[in-house]
């Protein structure tokens, strides 16, 4: 499919981007039980794509800096984040546990945390199709946190940089 894309649409500014999960690299037990359930290694489809897209729905804190800091070892290309906003959902009762169901003081740390640890973008799962005020509100704390920080550092920003605090 990336083939045919960059075949049919060669535009250069076209990103091709692989949603992926953190995998156990250098644990080949667990990449193997790993590949029962996901069966795609990331580093082998880093050829054909952009960006890494990292779910990082259950990721917080340490394990995520822990993960973030693991996979940066193995893959090449830019990494992007997206997280989990989703409440209770009607039919299951529960789409997202509790402590992996953000509140917006949780995401906006989260989305720091990414951002220092040099991921580019940050994207959120809503669940149920909405995404609460506060939540909105704080995406823009911690966009103008980290715009902040970046316009404070002297750097000329060129193509290919991200806005990762690491980074930039």
């Amino acid at each position: 499919m990336a083939k045919a894309v960059r075949t049919h649409h060669p535009d250069p500014k076209t990103l091709l981007i692989a949603y992926t999960y953190f995998y156990d690299y250098g644990d080949e037990e667990k990449m193997y039980n790993q590949y029962w359930s996901c069966p795609k290694d990331p580093k082998l489809a880093e050829r054909l794509y952009d960006v890494n897209l990292m779910g990082c729905y259950t990721k917080h804190d340490r394990e995520l800096y822990d993960k973030v800091t693991l996979a940066r070892k193995h893959l090449t290309k830019p990494m992007w984040a997206i997280s989990s906003v989703s409440r209770v959902n009607p039919i299951q009762e529960r789409y997202t546990k509790p402590y992996d169901s953000l509140s917006p003081q949780r995401l906006e740390q989260k989305i720091v945390q990414c951002a220092a640890l040099g991921m580019e973008r940050h994207g959120v799962w809503p669940g149920t199709g909405w995404i609460d005020g506060m939540h909105l509100a704080a995406m823009g704390n911690a966009s103008r946190f980290i715009f902040r920080h970046n316009a404070s550092r002297p750097h000329v920003p060129t193509a290919g940089d991200g806005c990762g605090l690491s980074g930039t």
